[in-house]
């Protein structure tokens, strides 16, 4: 498992997030694993772009708050792993590519 532990908020319209990069795919799933409720995103650099200015933007994850997720990526690439945790309290993430 890749542990990181968010020691700081990153504020972005009010929300609490970190991104972590990983070049894989096609068909791999990144599997997050979170010590409290927080939104899972998975995006490519172009979608990306757009959630950083707040425009529409495409993702690959639940639609709600998980503290568990496996996400499979549909093409080889450079992916963000976005986890927003919202007005809540910051949470550690472990995640890893599964073969």
């Amino acid at each position: 498992m890749n542990a990181l532990q968010i020691t700081r908020s990153v504020f972005w319209y009010c929300m609490i997030f970190q991104r972590f990069q990983v070049v894989t795919g096609p068909d791999r799933e990144i599997e997050v694993n979170l010590s409290g409720e927080a939104f899972v995103k998975v995006m490519d650099r172009i979608n990306f772009n757009k959630y950083q200015v707040g425009e529409d933007h495409e993702y690959h994850g639940e639609r709600g708050k998980v503290t568990q997720v496996k996400i499979k990526v549909p093409f080889l690439g450079r992916w963000f792993i976005i986890v927003d945790s919202g007005d809540g309290p910051e949470v550690s993430v472990e995640w890893r590519l599964l073969d």
